[in-house]
């Protein structure tokens, strides 16, 4: 069996690894609290509901 497989078999199953935990290690970051995102200015808010146009 391992006769039949391409010869970069080795490169592409290690950067898939690679890959995987970097993934691993980078989503598992905490979800940022919401009460530290920048607040948009009031004008925004105030535009009202897309539903107004529809």
């Amino acid at each position: 069996m391992a006769a039949s497989l391409p010869a970069d078999w080795h490169d592409r199953r290690r950067i898939a690894i690679a890959a995987w935990e970097w993934g691993r290690k980078n989503m598992a970051r905490p979800v940022p609290d919401p009460r530290l995102r920048p607040q948009l200015p009031e004008r925004y808010e105030q535009q009202g509901s897309i539903d107004d146009y529809a």
